[in-house]
């Protein structure tokens, strides 16, 4: 955490307090006040973190859109009607996932082929950024690599002979 953020906020909080502790005469009302000048002193030392919206794969494809409205249209349709046994909605949620496995698959397809292009060019580091994409998994830092290797690098002059100092003296 960082100490002049937390400086800057418990000096806020305690400026405006003490004006108001003055005037205050009960303990509920104080500490009613101590919230509010506590929110207030959040507004205005910290600054609130945007909220990202977690969205699925594909979720903006048309194909996707289009039969999720779908669904939706059905599922409305079931809940009105009582005597709706509800296959139909069934139907349209498998058809979406159907729908959603198709996006995948053209999408894999896609990154399928610029990595054979990738490896006909001979821009291996990009393929093998494409295919750690594709399966997930995070490549190895740069970093990392380097300082294992250092760790068992040979010091120039280090004495490489099985001798010890003892038996030189």
């Amino acid at each position: 955490m960082d100490s002049t953020l937390e400086e800057k906020y418990t000096v806020e909080v305690k400026n405006m307090f003490q004006l108001l502790a003055n005037e205050i005469e009960t303990a509920i009302s104080q500490y009613d006040c101590f919230i509010k000048e506590h929110e207030e002193a959040v507004k205005e030392v910290l600054t609130p973190v945007p909220k990202r919206k977690k969205l699925k794969p594909f979720s903006d494809d048309p194909r996707v859109i289009r039969v999720r409205q779908e669904r939706k249209d059905e599922y409305v349709k079931f809940t009105f009607d009582t005597t709706n046994d509800g296959s139909a909605y069934g139907k349209k949620k498998e058809q979406l996932d159907r729908t959603y496995n198709g996006v995948m698959a053209v999408d894999l397809a896609k990154k399928l082929c610029e990595i054979e292009m990738c490896d006909a060019i001979k821009k291996h580091t990009e393929g093998w950024n494409l295919i750690n994409d594709t399966s997930g998994k995070i490549s190895a830092q740069t970093n990392q690599v380097t300082s294992e290797l250092q760790k068992n690098r040979k010091k120039p002059g280090s004495i490489t002979s099985g001798t010890s100092q003892e038996t030189h003296q």
